[in-house]
């Protein structure tokens, strides 16, 4: 579909003029006949635009929906947080759906909620419970030891915390992901090859890495969520999706969680400009590595090129070289292993 710019639609109002009529005829530049058609010129070059936008829309979203796919919705964050007692429950305990927690840091304001009722029993110091936000999209990903309120009325509560980051929250899927999640849909339409299982599982909402193994006779599948976990109501997800269309006959297949891998970094870090050693750039450095390292997925190997390279994006003038001191070599993980990250330490000097 060809379209229109400003300078043809203006020429063929001009042309069309001069064939029509010998009135008109005066069209150099701020004439009042010259600034009528360009003003014409440009609300029919953005008509033509947002009808061409329209058609490959629609074009585009009939092809999805003739399939069956469709984009992923924005989804809440949820992860365990720990309860601690102090001492050991003398009676059971019930934590009521709908009890919510919250932080007590400036600038954390979501909330969160059981989505169940849990009975804690008598005579434990400690229980997880898993909690969700009550808002959707990425705004509910929270670092560890975050959470460490509850608003509910319980006794008998000495502590509260996440041990582990919360990165479950997800924002509408990005329209680049599906067009790209889309081509890895067609792709598997031979169904029980192993890109068809890895598809079938990562459709899942809250999969975020899949890594398939198999052998004769025997398919083992290790998935995860953000948080590196597979909790129940995922697996049993995963298992429906696999089961229901791509699990190959006669083969037996099973579902597992991954072995979680935290990773301490010790970087050092030499500035062309001494002034600059503040700790909000050093807070910022070792988030971003933090965040490459909770990103990745099962069998990622940890590449520490890759790490030193991410920190001199940063600012690559005023970080002058970058070493990491208690780490050698990469990291080679296992098929069922996934990186997360431990304690990232940022040394300027």
């Amino acid at each position: 579909m060809r379209i229109k710019n400003i300078d043809n639609i203006l020429s063929d109002l001009i042309d069309l003029t001069l064939i029509e009529t010998r009135d008109i005829n005066d069209f150099t530049e701020g004439s009042v006949i010259m600034s009528i058609y360009e003003a014409i010129a440009m609300e029919m070059e953005q008509y033509y635009t947002l009808t061409h936008e329209n058609i490959e829309w629609g074009i585009e979203q009939g092809i999805y929906e003739s399939f069956g796919f469709y984009r992923k919705e924005a989804r809440k964050a949820y992860g365990k947080i720990r309860i601690d007692f102090g001492t050991k429950t003398k009676q059971r305990l019930v934590i009521s759906k709908g009890s919510a927690f919250r932080s007590s840091y400036s600038g954390i304001n979501q909330t969160y909620e059981t989505l169940e009722s849990y009975v804690i029993p008598e005579g434990v110091t400690e229980a997880y419970i898993t909690v969700y936000c009550t808002e959707t999209g990425s705004q509910g990903n929270v670092p560890r030891n975050t959470i460490n309120t509850i608003v509910s009325n319980i006794s008998g509560i000495k502590g509260i915390t996440n041990p582990e980051d919360i990165l479950t929250g997800a924002d509408l899927e990005p329209i680049e992901i599906t067009k790209e999640r889309f081509r890895h849909f067609i792709e598997t339409r031979g169904r029980a090859t192993k890109n068809a299982i890895s598809y079938a599982t990562l459709s899942v909402p809250d999969v975020a890495g899949v890594y398939v193994y198999e052998e004769t006779g025997y398919i083992r599948v290790y998935a995860h969520d953000l948080n590196g976990n597979l909790p129940d109501n995922l697996k049993s997800e995963v298992e429906g999706a696999i089961m229901e269309n791509y699990r190959p006959i006669g083969i037996k297949l099973e579902v597992f969680p991954v072995v979680k891998r935290p990773i301490d970094l010790t970087i050092d870090i030499v500035l062309s400009d001494v002034t600059m050693k503040r700790a909000s750039f050093k807070q910022e450095i070792e988030m971003k590595v933090k965040a490459y390292l909770n990103n990745m997925t099962a069998s990622d190997d940890l590449i520490l090129s890759d790490i030193i390279q991410l920190v001199m994006n940063i600012d690559d003038v005023l970080i002058y070289d970058v070493k990491i001191t208690n780490l050698e070599d990469n990291i080679i993980v296992e098929d069922n292993e996934l990186i997360r990250s431990g304690n990232v330490k940022v040394n300027f000097v």
